[in-house]
């Protein structure tokens, strides 16, 4: 069957506006459309607020049914919202494929629990570093993250693992606790001992695993989180060319980036670390 939409996004309003009905900088909508954007994903999300009652019912049953898979944002507010619920029920009613993306612990809530359990969610609020790149990969098995993604598999011995190229040949030993997928030529590894640092698509673990959290590069920087939970970024050499001072950041898009102060205040930075 042929669909519209590779994916319905649903999700509660107060995850993407705040109360003055202003786009929340940095939050995880935006950049989830920003990633389906890149790599050429349709999605459907429901933005008209002049759409209500019975007619909202209509428009949102006609577009679950006509998108491959319903990606939820699954969190506090959306365990709040009648109309995640009413969209749930709408993609269980049509055996749609619900990817839940967990940005909280609310999965736990029983609103949730028959859209959750055994779902494959993915932890966003636990592995911010991999879980856009497992939700692009649960979309399209074979994702254009990089021109080399192409047949690069995860495989796994006993507890850890690694990663083989398209000839099946081991690149990334399986000595990992965890591997991410290769971006702009680097992967993020996590060791045994719970660190995190980056691979070369030769295996090398050309940046040491010292970091608590790291996130995949984009434009040549990536996020790193040190051992007091700032956030700063680091270039392909290792070299912290901004200092981890932030609370929480986004990958860079465009030549800036979002970070979260200590007031829990986004700001827009440049590739300088200075804020625009």
């Amino acid at each position: 069957m042929d669909y519209k939409f590779d994916v319905f996004i649903s999700y509660a309003s107060k995850d993407y506006l705040n109360k003055d009905g202003n786009i929340i900088p940095g939050n995880v909508i935006t950049m989830i459309r920003s990633l389906f954007q890149k790599y050429g994903i349709s999605y459907w999300i429901n933005e008209k607020e002049s759409l209500t009652g019975k007619y909202l019912n209509h428009v949102l049953a006609a577009r679950i049914r006509e998108s491959k898979t319903v990606v939820f944002i699954c969190s506090k507010n959306a365990a709040e919202s009648q109309w995640v619920e009413t969209e749930l029920s709408i993609a269980a009613a049509r055996n749609k494929k619900i990817i839940p993306f967990v940005c909280d612990d609310s999965y736990l809530d029983d609103v949730f629990i028959a859209y959750t359990a055994k779902k494959g969610c993915i932890y966003y609020y636990e592995y911010p570093q991999s879980a856009l790149q497992e939700l692009l990969k649960s979309i399209i098995p074979v994702s254009p993250l990089q021109d080399k993604y192409d047949g690069y598999k995860k495989v796994h011995e006993g507890d850890h693992c690694g990663l083989t190229d398209p000839t099946g040949k081991v690149v990334v030993p399986c000595i990992y606790n965890d591997v991410t997928y290769f971006q702009e030529g680097l992967a993020c590894v996590e060791s045994d001992k719970r660190k995190w640092g980056f691979v070369d698509e030769q295996g090398n673990e050309v940046i040491p695993c010292k970091w608590e959290d790291v996130g995949f590069f984009s434009e040549g920087l990536a996020y790193v989180e040190d051992a007091f939970w700032k956030v700063g970024f680091i270039d392909k050499n290792g070299k912290v060319v901004i200092p981890c001072q932030w609370e929480d950041a986004m990958p860079f898009t465009n030549g800036h980036s979002f970070v979260k102060d200590t007031d829990g205040k986004w700001l827009k930075i440049d590739k300088k670390g200075q804020i625009i």
